[in-house]
């Protein structure tokens, strides 16, 4: 189409002659003139008959189309604007495959972005889905997902593998620009490590164990330290692990995990409400006696907030944050978050929370999705589809505007969830019945007894550096 267009516009514009009639000769001027631009009289046999002849006549040429060079050039515009415009649509709100799995290499730049406006860092947009890399420490396993069509990927020093991530960017021959890395720090709190809690004790030994760097208040080392392991100079975002300014925060928030992950499904059973109770009470008697936790928070971000400045990382943001710790940075932070990565899902939907989110236009990244996979109304929607349960709970995610960030080591399922995007759209009544589904479960961690500072009446106290 644009090529017929382009040949319009470049046709040189003629006048096409007429052609005699065997009988009558050619037509006289007067003749001409009372003839229609669509038609015109001759008389058959010299009887005097009239007779409409349609330009069409395959005796006469066609008329050509009369463009100026600048209509032709607008039309090829106009084509490729509608092009643009038509080809995602049909490729997102179709029932069926849209793109055929050897497409999925060039993928990547069609894997439209989330943009966030926020304080202090201005604008920016981070990929709509990325890979979350956590327990994947081989670098074939990331090569094989470069491969697939993966720029986005996230990890954090929890993970222990920069290295094999930055060995497998390399070896792809992608240029970093290419990448959106995502990097979390300070999951720990503070001299943690004295007071560490016997229950925590299989989660550090599984996440690879205990690295000091990894404590609040060390970010910059942590990030100078991850920086080096990747071996490049900046990490798109970098984010806070999480809000825990004691021991007791933390305990409380994994319970969640601990219970649904390593107890087979035992969720709030009496015994989780107990401890998060006990929990929750030290941790509100801890801080009411000292803010020192508070200023830990104020702390870590001030530390992101210089990492920011020095470029070492071009955005910055915070991870299992809820409405109360975000609103409590406006209090010691200069910028606030770019991003907010949390555990969100149908069965914990977080509407107070996104809606914040919105207002402030900070981008919501969700995990925990894989565990609504046994769900029979995810299985349902899913048979209708032909696709997986998880990517069901993906799309949900997507359509609702949050940034995922799907796990897998299988080249198979990878491609499948990058295919989401495209693949097939969720109509209303599903939505809505996915939407049904909220009980406000956490699965993996839930920040809720943390206190926030200025709800108790907190200020940054002077000597804030002595703590």
């Amino acid at each position: 189409l644009t090529s017929f267009f382009h040949l319009v516009a470049h046709t040189p514009h003629t006048k096409a002659p007429r052609l005699p009639t065997p009988s009558s000769g050619p037509p006289s001027s007067a003749e001409s003139k009372k003839a229609s631009p669509h038609e015109r009289s001759d008389t058959e046999g010299g009887t005097g008959t009239a007779r409409k002849r349609v330009v069409g006549n395959p005796k006469r040429p066609a008329r050509v189309l009369k463009l100026t060079s600048l209509q032709g050039e607008m039309l090829i515009y106009v084509t490729l604007l509608l092009s643009c415009a038509v080809t995602p649509v049909s490729a997102t709100r179709g029932s069926g495959h849209s793109m055929k799995p050897d497409d999925l290499k060039g993928l990547a730049k069609y894997i439209p972005g989330k943009f966030f406006h926020v304080r202090g860092q201005g604008t920016g947009q981070i990929p709509q889905i990325g890979l979350n890399t956590a327990g994947i420490v081989n670098k074939s396993t990331i090569l094989a997902a470069i491969e697939v069509g993966y720029r986005h990927l996230d990890t954090s020093l929890l993970n222990g593998n920069h290295k094999a991530l930055g060995d497998a960017m390399r070896e792809s021959g992608v240029s970093r620009e290419a990448f959106w890395i995502t990097t979390k720090v300070g999951f720990y709190p503070k001299n943690m490590w004295t007071m560490l809690p016997p229950l925590l004790n299989d989660f550090v030994s599984a996440s690879g164990g205990y690295n000091f760097l990894n404590e609040k208040t060390r970010e910059v080392e942590a990030v100078e330290h991850s920086l080096e392991e990747m071996g490049t100079k900046y990490f798109d975002l970098c984010l806070v692990h999480n809000p825990h300014g004691n021991s007791f925060e933390l305990w409380g928030s994994y319970l969640p995990h601990m219970w649904t992950i390593q107890g087979n499904g035992l969720v709030y059973s009496w015994s989780q409400y107990l401890a998060r109770w006990l929990a929750w009470t030290v941790s509100k008697s801890v801080n009411l006696i000292s803010p020192t936790s508070f200023v830990h928070r104020m702390k870590s971000w001030r530390n992101l907030e210089k990492l920011y400045r020095q470029k070492k990382c071009r955005y910055i943001g915070v991870s299992n944050y809820d409405v109360d710790m975000l609103e409590e940075m406006h209090s010691y932070g200069h910028a606030l978050p770019a991003v907010n990565q949390i555990e969100l899902h149908p069965m914990r939907q977080q509407k107070e929370l996104r809606e914040y989110c919105k207002k402030h236009q900070i981008v919501l990244t969700g995990y925990g999705t894989s565990m609504l996979m046994e769900h029979s109304v995810v299985q349902e929607i899913a048979h209708a589809h032909n696709v997986s349960p998880y990517q069901v709970v993906l799309k949900w995610a997507l359509q609702s505007g949050i940034t995922v960030i799907p796990k897998s080591t299988s080249e198979g399922n990878m491609k499948a969830n990058l295919e989401t995007m495209f693949k097939f759209y969720l109509t209303k009544d599903e939505i809505k019945k996915l939407d049904e589904l909220e009980e406000g479960r956490a699965f993996y961690w839930d920040t809720n007894i943390v206190s926030a500072g200025p709800k108790f009446g907190f200020r940054i106290p002077r000597d804030a550096d002595e703590l």
